[in-house]
């Protein structure tokens, strides 16, 4: 029983650690970009509800492109930039629920 609680935690690790090495990888300029830091003055004309759900990333599991359009200065590739981030945290949260999970689980059994 403890190779296969060991196999699991290797594969989670693994998880985490190809997704922290995509994030430095990434040729993402800002990699501090988020999108509760954007800013909402009324001259942008950005639609905070439309960002809300961008965030949620939906548009991932219905294998959706987004285009990201507007005039200088209003936020294109700062957004284009907060978007993957969220994603690696996402993802980062998720392995971390996974691993609180899985020793949960191990120390029952254990």
């Amino acid at each position: 029983m403890a190779i296969y609680a060991l196999l699991d935690a290797q594969e989670i690790f693994l998880k985490n650690k190809r997704i922290i090495m995509n994030h430095r990888l990434s040729k993402i300029k800002d990699k501090q970009a988020a999108l509760d830091a954007l800013d909402y003055k009324t001259d942008r004309n950005l639609d905070r509800a439309q960002i809300q759900s961008l965030a949620q990333l939906n548009f991932i599991n219905a294998k959706q492109n987004i285009i990201i359009t507007g005039k200088t200065g209003t936020g294109k590739s700062y957004l284009a930039q907060a978007l993957p981030i969220m994603l690696f945290i996402t993802l980062i949260e998720f392995i971390i629920y996974e691993l609180l999970h899985f020793l949960k689980r191990y120390d029952s059994q254990g």
